[in-house]
């Protein structure tokens, strides 16, 4: 699945890519953000050499040492001071989560911790300990239903669009390709239900009528919603004038939805207050991040402040279509604690509002995973340990 440019709200756009990418296209070509194949496509090779990962950069020799590290804060220590130079390193974004989950899942950040490790536009997989789990190889990676990744590789085989070879993990944790034709336990035989990134049920408050509803659908055009199901567990919802297909189209799938307080917290069944926000992620220990007059900030699940509107998006993603990196959400918080980020600089603040690494004591930081973060120094990417949490 491809990162999107953050042109939409992220509601909207994860609900384009589940719908109008995973629901059209990967329904279409059996994969997961690959191209169009023709329908004479050929065989692929049946067990492609996977490596364990690209050699990592040179350690720097004694007459050319490595700038000098600031103090960490307290509570802080270097489990891997900065080695390791990408041209990006982010999260991988969990596209659906438990059953639980599946209403509530925009801007999960993946429950292993695994992040997306950029490098010549290729991209790999790095645990939280530093280690890899697949090298920079890939062309795109998803993550979905049961934290099943799929790694996608473009294959130039003569053809007008190439070949779009997919990796999943076996039972050894070993990548292999994904042949054609496979099919799973439903015998669907498409990566998207291999991941689980078929599209999620899309919440909304509908105002005429007072209540919530799950909008699902598998085209842009062909729209279903159910009222049964619908969790009481708080979530960010989006708020439409009436529940018609109409303006479920016009509302959603317009350029203009990010310009507009679309969003309410609802907990119970119902939104807790008359406070709208241009963008919401998704409720994690005890908050969620929102989005009022271009800023982000965190609210309790009773729609307190708990951390003022004053930040920028945090989260960088990599857009696969233009080469670029965009930040357009808010991470959520991870551990008890949150990223943010002002100006350019990053911070580290708990879940309360205190703050623990102060803003530009690094050049970035991302989400506590395992006790860990990763922070990147002079360039280059080490792991913190936050020794409080193990």
């Amino acid at each position: 699945m491809k990162k999107c440019k953050p042109v939409l709200s992220v509601w909207n756009r994860r609900f384009m890519k589940g719908l109008a990418a995973a629901g059209a296209l990967c329904l279409l070509l059996g994969g997961c953000g690959g191209p169009a194949q023709p329908a004479s496509e050929p065989a692929v090779s049946s067990e492609p050499a996977v490596s364990s990962g690209p050699a990592l950069p040179a350690q720097p020799t004694p007459d050319a040492p490595s700038p000098a590290l600031p103090p960490l804060p307290a509570g802080f220590r270097w489990e891997k001071e900065p080695w390791l130079a990408l041209d990006g390193l982010t999260p991988v974004s969990l596209f659906r989560g438990t059953e639980e989950q599946r209403y509530c899942t925009v801007g999960l950040v993946s429950r292993d911790g695994w992040c997306e490790a950029w490098r010549d536009g290729k991209v790999g997989l790095l645990a939280p300990d530093g280690e890899w789990v697949a090298g920079c190889e890939y062309d795109d990676v998803c993550c979905g239903f049961g934290e099943k990744y799929v790694l996608g590789r473009r294959v130039d085989d003569g053809s007008q669009y190439g070949r779009w070879d997919e990796y999943v993990f076996d039972e050894n944790d070993k990548l292999r390709l994904v042949e054609p034709g496979e099919t799973n336990p439903d015998g669907s035989g498409l990566t998207i239900c291999i991941t689980g990134t078929a599209p999620n049920p899309l919440p909304c408050w509908v105002e005429s009528e007072q209540k919530l509803y799950a909008f699902s659908d598998l085209s842009l055009y062909n729209f279903s919603r159910s009222e049964g199901g619908v969790p009481q567990y708080p979530l960010a919802a989006a708020i439409l004038p009436d529940g018609t297909e109409d303006t479920m189209r016009a509302e959603m799938f317009t350029d203009s939805w990010a310009d507009k307080e679309k969003y309410a917290l609802i907990v119970g069944g119902r939104p807790v207050s008359e406070e709208r926000y241009q963008e919401m992620g998704c409720v994690a220990e005890g908050v969620l991040p929102a989005k009022k007059e271009g800023k982000w900030g965190l609210l309790d699940t009773s729609g307190a402040v708990v951390i003022p509107f004053e930040y920028d998006a945090s989260w960088p993603m990599y857009d696969t279509q233009t080469g670029t990196w965009n930040s357009a959400h808010c991470f959520n918080a991870t551990e008890g604690c949150v990223v943010l980020c002002q100006n350019g600089e990053y911070a580290l603040y708990s879940a309360a509002g205190e703050e623990l690494i102060p803003f530009g004591l690094f050049e970035q930081l991302l989400p506590v995973y395992g006790g860990r973060l990763w922070a990147r120094q002079n360039g280059l990417w080490g792991i913190l340990r936050l020794e409080q949490t193990g």
